[in-house]
């Protein structure tokens, strides 16, 4: 997993098998985070690492969240407006989650 800052600060995180990341405060709201596509990783001491199946899971709050910290225009909690309706987001969760 690779996290940025928009400082052009980089660091990558090796996540073992069967492993739970749990991201919150700064490294959720203000580090861009993902995994990208690619089918080996480079670890510490020089080895590569081939990459398997992987299956992740986002558990998300989308609007203002009680007690927000933040102050930034940098997350749901700031920038909750898509657009859409309730209705078209549901859509979207039941053809991309509930029929996969």
């Amino acid at each position: 997993m690779s996290f940025k800052k928009d400082t052009n600060e980089q660091y990558s995180l090796i996540l073992p098998r069967r492993s739970l990341l749990i991201l919150k405060d700064e490294a959720k709201d203000i580090w861009k985070h993902g995994i990208s596509s690619k089918k080996y990783d480079l670890a510490c001491d020089g080895r590569l690492l081939k990459r398997d199946k992987r299956i992740s899971f986002t558990f998300r709050n989308v609007g203002p969240a009680e007690n927000s910290s933040c102050s930034k225009n940098c997350c749901d909690c700031c920038t909750n407006d898509t657009g859409q309706s309730v209705t078209d987001l549901n859509s979207v969760e039941n053809v991309y989650v509930h029929q996969v």
